[in-house]
């Protein structure tokens, strides 16, 4: 008889040794590494302040402050703060891990102003502490918000020192704001009239609606001739100038109109014919 084969064991898979690089993947580089990457690949400006220093600054920030790419790098972070945002550094050293801010900063012209959200953390930079600054440009979105204040307030003067009456509506004719010539032209004051809807001044309910009727069809009226009731109950023959407001979509939310009292104006033009018959 043939000898029993002998089993064959399998043979041995032998593992695979992972290979030992010596240096580490820049996705993985920790400390100081970590962060001069994070700031030169940021599509934001970028900084790391050490202490009061500038200590690294990407083209971003470089291009919004106006200084050549490396003229950033160990300047006094105080020489870019206008007057007014001097207290900065010291809102910065108070912060404990990261907070956000709305800062100014000094273009290099010294002129400009720039406006930009600002978010800081606090990190550890060579064994030291610092600061990592990430900041966004919102000088064009600050600059039409303070323009849009200037024209509210140019606007406000206006509707205050206007001789003829000014009023504004809901869409329901609820009066919501008047200046100091209608609250003179009716008699009431502003609590009395902003309780009540611009409706009830009419002496002939249907001027209302030949009124509703025409602003709708045409979106605004001049020299619309109605008659209105002071708060002791004498009419006065008035001139109505009127514009619908809308929201952004187009839907009508209100009115706002300028209100003149014409009566003296109505009983002359009466005398003259009169005076003709005669």
């Amino acid at each position: 008889m043939k000898k029993n084969a002998r089993r064959k064991s399998p043979a041995k898979i032998a593992k695979a040794k992972p290979l030992k690089s010596k240096q580490p993947a820049k996705s993985l580089r920790r400390g100081p590494d970590k962060y001069r990457i994070l700031v030169e690949n940021s599509p934001e400006g970028s900084f790391i302040l050490k202490g009061e220093k500038v200590l690294l600054a990407n083209k971003a920030f470089a291009s919004m402050t106006g200084y050549p790419g490396k003229g950033l790098l160990g300047m006094d972070f105080k020489s870019l703060l206008p007057p007014e945002e001097t207290a900065f550094l010291e809102k910065m050293r108070k912060m404990r891990a990261r907070k956000d801010f709305d800062l100014r900063l000094l273009h290099r012209d010294g002129a400009t102003r720039l406006f930009l959200r600002t978010s800081l953390r606090r990190l550890r930079y060579d064994g030291e502490t610092a600061v990592l600054g990430i900041v966004r440009d919102i000088s064009e979105r600050k600059r039409a918000i303070e323009a849009l204040r200037q024209s509210e307030e140019k606007y406000r003067t206006l509707f205050e020192e206007s001789r003829d009456g000014i009023a504004v509506a809901d869409r329901d004719g609820t009066i919501r704001a008047v200046n100091r010539a209608t609250l003179d032209l009716f008699g009431y004051s502003k609590e009395q009239m902003t309780r009540m809807k611009f409706q009830d001044l009419y002496v002939d309910p249907a001027d209302v609606a030949r009124f509703q009727h025409e602003i709708e069809r045409k979106g605004s009226l001049r020299d619309h001739e109605v008659t209105l009731r002071k708060k002791g109950g004498e009419s006065m023959h008035c001139l109505l100038i009127v514009t619908q407001r809308r929201s952004e979509d187009g839907t009508i939310v209100g009115y706002q109109g300028i209100v003149r009292d014409i009566t003296a104006q109505k009983a002359a033009q009466r005398q003259r014919l009169q005076a003709l018959v005669q």
